[in-house]
């Protein structure tokens, strides 16, 4: 079974302890989730997530650039039905904070987030590439940055999701080679997470570069 994009919802908020989408339909089998957190602080950290009534987990080290962070986090089968998901902050100062949900159907039961990568820099061309996709996998990243104007994803990429609170995020099918990239109009500093979303056909077959493959990563998790 191949992976596919089922619903995707997003919020942005300032000076708020935490954020919670409005309602979004989740349906499928061997469903998912990821959600990417930006906030314009780097002292702000993620409390906790949840989507579909499932808690989320840290997929890995978010990634900073200056006071800008990304950070994703996953979980397996939320609810189906109409749903919401949220974040909540460690404190409740920060500025132009953000969460987008994305949720997918068929999706691997034991591990379907991989290769979670990041990167960071300051220009108008944001890019990262996520390695070993395969065709029935899906990709899909984050971008905070800390300037706006309009904001372009590369070719091969669905733009999910945009915010003039300079969050937006993308997806693209595995077979495609899992480069994200980004053109935004003015240079700034950005911050960016990505990571494969694993098909259920991988089963039994092998990611042996699972979230290890960043080593900054634990066995999904790292800092927060």
């Amino acid at each position: 079974m191949a992976v596919a994009v089922d619903a995707v919802a997003g919020v942005v908020g300032n000076a708020v302890g935490s954020l919670t989408t409005g309602s979004f339909t989740i349906s499928g089998s061997d469903r998912a989730f990821v959600l990417h957190v930006a906030n314009a602080q780097a002292g702000i950290t993620v409390s906790s997530t949840s989507c579909g009534g499932v808690s989320g987990t840290s997929v890995g080290a978010r990634a900073i650039n200056g006071n800008g962070s990304m950070h994703l986090w996953y979980g397996l089968d939320p609810a189906t039905g109409s749903q919401t998901a949220s974040v909540t902050f460690s404190d409740t100062w920060g500025t132009r904070l953000g969460l987008v949900a994305h949720t997918f159907t068929g999706t691997h039961r034991t591990t379907p987030i991989a290769d979670y990568t990041t990167a960071t820099g300051t220009s108008t061309t944001p890019s990262l590439t996520v390695p070993n996709t395969t065709a029935d996998d899906f990709v899909t990243d984050g971008l905070k940055a800390s300037i706006g104007g309009a904001w372009t994803a590369g070719a091969n990429q669905t733009r999910q999701y945009f915010s003039d609170d300079r969050v937006t995020t993308s997806t693209q099918d595995g077979a495609d080679g899992g480069a994200m990239d980004w053109t935004i109009e003015f240079s700034g500093a950005w911050a960016q997470a990505g990571c494969r979303v694993v098909a259920a056909a991988a089963a039994g077959g092998a990611n042996p570069k699972g979230p290890l493959s960043n080593p900054l990563a634990g066995p999904f998790g790292g800092p927060i």
